[in-house]
């Protein structure tokens, strides 16, 4: 257990987010690895979305389905039934399968804090019809807490403003290590703007306070995945991060653990 007490007493215990479910003991993007991180305590889940070639969003990180399911070749040239049939690997035959968006919503909306991150070949026009149809299955379903819909694409994040004008939007960025000059900041600070975005995502290791301060001043609220590691998570409570998403919620929340809870959840 980390002892807080050298540093400002005004800390804050972010939220916690399970990075693709809890993937250390279940398979990731996972019905049952959802299940986990709820039952491990966390404040909600992370997963990615992506389309298939019936344009149904459902739950994959990857472009192909080789590495995390018992299929082979791009998602985006398969049909639904077709993935939806397909067993994820790392846990025993036909224990999981591939679950669509709307199922994943229908069953932990009603839990907790949903961030759905939408996954992209970065190709503007397509992006923007995905985003927004992600957007309106997110518009329907009844959910504890507004969702957070997340995307390194702008385009994505466009579609889903469209087509949900009341969600929660985060634009991703891939490394803010080279955020020193206030140029850069600006113009994150600019394409968050455009999109009318609430949220600024940030890997761990781009994590420093006066990166956080930056983007808290401009009013907008910071994610940061994965936080696995005691220096990540200094990192990340000392710079006053909003949200934490994590592979290890057992380490984060037991560092975690005598921090006070945010008053609210909802963006500022």
């Amino acid at each position: 257990m980390h002892d807080w007490s050298q540093f400002e007493p005004i800390l804050r215990r972010p939220l916690t987010i399970g990075h693709r479910g809890v993937v250390r003991e279940a398979p990731e993007n996972s019905l049952a690895g959802f299940e986990r991180a709820f039952q491990e305590g966390l404040d909600g889940i992370e997963f990615d979305v992506r389309r298939t070639a019936d344009g149904v969003p459902v739950v994959l990180h990857d472009a192909t389905l080789d590495r995390t399911t018992t299929g082979a070749g791009p998602v985006a040239a398969v049909r639904s039934p077709e993935v939806a049939a397909l067993e994820l690997r790392g846990a025993p035959a036909g224990m999981h399968r591939v679950p669509t968006l709307a199922e994943a919503l229908a069953r932990f909306g009603p839990r907790g804090h949903l961030h759905v991150e939408v996954k992209t070949d970065r190709d503007a026009s397509g992006a923007e019809a995905f985003g927004h149809e992600v957007g309106t299955v997110l518009r329907s379903a009844t959910l504890a807490v507004p969702a957070l819909g997340m995307s390194f694409d702008p385009a994505a994040l466009r579609g889903l403003r469209a087509a949900a004008p009341g969600l929660d939007l985060a634009l991703l960025l891939f490394d803010a290590r080279d955020l020193g000059p206030t140029r850069a900041r600006e113009e994150i600070v600019g394409q968050a703007r455009e999109v009318d975005a609430a949220f600024i995502g940030l890997p761990d290791t781009s994590v420093a306070p006066e990166i956080v301060a930056y983007f808290h001043r401009w009013s907008f609220q910071v994610v940061t995945w994965v936080n696995v590691d005691d220096a990540a998570i200094r990192r990340g409570v000392q710079s006053h991060v909003d949200r934490m998403e994590t592979d290890d919620p057992r380490r984060l929340l037991q560092r975690l653990s005598v921090l006070p809870r945010r008053r609210t959840a909802t963006t500022n």
